[in-house]
């Protein structure tokens, strides 16, 4: 699946698979392309069947009636991998096979050399499969045909006898480079004698223990079409006795050879294929070097890869092992690939991070329990938590309770050196599955816990509900969470204002969720009057702030602040003045934020309020340096500044003329620094508290 992905988004999947909405967004968009007609559905559908039968993403509609309809769209498409499969695959779910399926494409995947598709007619349909059998050696007997096709038939069905025969009339094996060779359909016969014979006979006519084919697509290897030698054909096939005979045919095999069949008996989970070939592959890797090294020219640590990496090898191992047999199967291959490879650290810590996005949490508890020591060294730790990481932003619960139960993350853990606590990180990872954060409560976390540092104090609640986590939002102020949380400088803000501060055209669903659906839920108001308490500012304040608005092309501030002011209980608090003698009105004013006045204005608000300079003073201060900037524009060559200037003084022309009709005075500068003095002297206006910080 990566492949394929990466194949489409070369230069954005590594980033973008790091954001959970985003792989969402694009399973979703899978989902509802596939099924139609065209290349692109085909397409679309092949994505979102390898994603919803994977094991990197657990995510979307998984279930098993889903991945058996586009399997069934996959067949239709005429797709030979998929048909091999469906047979096998819909039995594996306990689903009956669809009336609509057309045994003919088994037929014909198996004449293309799909194991799958064989084995499901021999399994599935036996009378089918003799028949299918019986017309391929009927068309081999055709006048005219080359007696070695119908040699090659015979191998390919099994028939001990009719190929001995042949092999003694002198009839010689087809030599087709890149086609399955005869010694390849060794794998077809079951009585490790008759495949000695048979063996010895193909190779006194001239056939090869270690031919290579390489004309199948990797893509394929589900399905049981493999490109490789004999070897490599048993393996698929887990035919044990033919594998035995070929290894006693080749007791030093090449390197190249060796490695392969490592990697796809690991890949497969074949435990008892890896026992029976462990001295063979051991022999091949360290053919050609005196010293008794493992040869440079292998990789033997990819086997070991092979044996916990998921990929495309999921669901060949689930179709091959069956669900029951699924994590033992891992277990005793992971034991006897690190019982031939020995690993350094740096390969085990890759073992452990490609194990925990598998999907077999019976494997990653076995690899971290095996690496346990390597797992405690401090440099290692940042692997550990990257692995934390992906586990929780992937959804895959049960590699997460895997973590926990390990001890390596307890309810004291701290992220980032120092910065995040285990509460803020899984809320940071966007994991929506309240059942995470529900396991992290368990273990007796603080809901409002902060790292020891406090580099960013943003509480985990102010974290769900920046990342529209409403339910892990809610679980968090039913466990005791301070909706309210006040933290940060001179004498901090609520959760709401920090957010309303940071994010002003935020989508609208933010502010319905702390204004309106908190209260619904039974989990209380938010506070609205007094959000940053050194200031003395209402949650007003933090749209007014907002400078920014016409600096982008769109946003949803207009929005967010009709649905605030549509919420005021008191409107006493569209007059609140703050410890600086200014309203929301006049702080709006001065940063010519026409969005916010025209709202304030339109709720009531006094145009003339403040103890400071009243907000036309102030719009028409700010109105007077954008007309200076514009000027210096006309001769400016910086990209676009010209059109901004241009768009920041109709900004502040708006405001101005909006606070003048609704009746707004210009008081001048005389009449503001009066307004100041006589505050200051009656003491009517607050200073910030010196204590807070």
């Amino acid at each position: 699946m990566f492949i394929q992905l990466f194949d489409a988004f070369p230069s954005e999947y590594f980033r973008l698979s790091q954001r959970m909405h985003v792989m969402h967004n694009l399973i979703s968009d899978l989902h509802a392309i596939s099924g139609r007609d065209g290349i692109v559905s085909a397409m679309a559908t092949q994505l979102a069947f390898t994603f919803a039968t994977g094991a990197e993403w657990p995510i979307g509609n998984r279930g098993p009636e889903r991945c058996c309809e586009l399997l069934m769209h996959l067949c239709r498409s005429g797709l030979e991998s998929y048909q091999a499969i469906a047979p096998a695959y819909f039995a594996l779910v306990g689903i009956p096979l669809s009336e609509n399926f057309d045994w003919e494409w088994v037929e014909t995947a198996a004449l293309e050399n799909y194991y799958m598709a064989a084995w499901s007619l021999g399994r599935f349909q036996p009378e089918m499969y003799s028949q299918w059998g019986s017309s391929l050696i009927a068309s081999a007997k055709e006048d005219g045909m080359d007696p070695s096709e119908l040699l090659h038939v015979y191998l390919r069905l099994g028939h001990y006898s009719d190929a001995m025969s042949l092999l003694r009339d002198g009839v010689y094996p087809i030599n087709d480079p890149g086609s399955p060779s005869a010694m390849h359909w060794l794998c077809s016969f079951e009585n490790e004698a008759d495949i000695r014979s048979l063996a010895d006979t193909l190779i006194q006519s001239g056939a090869v223990v270690d031919e290579w084919i390489d004309k199948y697509a990797t893509s394929e290897f589900v399905a049981g079409k493999s490109n490789g030698t004999p070897m490599h054909w048993a393996i698929i096939y887990r035919n044990l006795a033919a594998i035995k005979v070929l290894r006693d045919l080749d007791p030093t095999p090449d390197p190249r050879n060796a490695t392969e069949a490592f990697g796809l008996a690991a890949s497969l989970h074949f435990s008892d294929v890896l026992e029976e070939l462990e001295g063979w592959i051991l022999r091949g890797l360290m053919a050609s070097n005196t010293n008794g090294a493992i040869h440079e020219s292998t990789n033997p640590w990819s086997g070991v890869a092979c044996a916990v990496l998921s990929g495309h090898s999921h669901l060949a191992r689930l179709l091959r092992n069956g669900n029951s047999g699924f994590g033992s199967a891992a277990v005793k291959t992971l034991d006897i690939c690190l019982r031939m490879v020995k690993l350094n650290d740096e390969q085990i810590m890759s073992c452990i991070t490609t194990a925990s996005i598998s999907a077999n949490p019976i494997l990653f508890r076995h690899v971290l329990k095996t690496f346990r020591s390597t797992t405690q060294k401090k440099e290692h730790r940042a692997l550990i938590d990257e692995s934390f990481n992906s586990v929780v932003s992937r959804g895959q619960y049960q590699q997460f309770e895997v973590l926990l139960e390990t001890g390596l993350f307890q309810r004291d853990t701290i992220f980032y050196k120092g910065q995040y606590s285990l509460t803020q990180v899984v809320c940071m990872l966007r994991q929506r599955d309240i059942s995470f954060m529900q396991r992290v409560l368990q273990l007796g976390c603080d809901p409002d816990a902060l790292g020891p540092e406090k580099k960013d104090e943003i509480s985990p609640f102010t974290f769900a509900v920046i990342y529209g986590l409403y339910d892990v939002a809610s679980l968090l102020v039913r466990s005791g969470a301070n909706k309210d949380f006040v933290n940060g400088v001179l004498g901090g803000q609520t959760v709401a204002m920090r957010i309303f501060t940071a994010w002003p055209d935020m989508p609208v669903s933010r502010v319905q969720y702390l204004l309106e659906a908190l209260p619904q839920e039974g989990l209380g108001h938010i506070r609205f009057e007094d959000a940053c308490p050194g200031l003395g500012c209402n949650l007003l304040y933090a749209f007014a702030f907002c400078a920014w608005g016409p600096y982008r092309s769109s946003n949803r501030l207009a929005e967010n602040v009709k649905f605030v002011v549509s919420k005021l209980a008191d409107f006493k608090q569209l007059n609140q003045i703050d410890r600086m003698g200014t309203t929301a009105l006049g702080i709006a004013a001065r940063a010519c934020n026409y969005v916010m006045c025209k709202a304030l204005i339109e709720r009531g608000a006094d145009v003339n309020l403040g103890m400071a300079r009243s907000p036309l003073n102030g719009a028409l201060e700010i109105l007077e340096q954008r007309i200076e900037r514009e000027k210096k524009s006309r001769t400016c060559f910086t990209p676009r500044e010209k059109e901004l200037a241009q768009k920041l003084v109709v900004e502040a022309e708006n405001c101005v003329r909006l606070l003048r009709a609704n009746g707004a005075i210009d008081k001048g500068q005389v009449g503001s620094f009066g307004n100041i003095f006589n505050a200051l002297s009656t003491g009517s206006i607050r200073l910030p508290d010196p204590q807070v910080s």
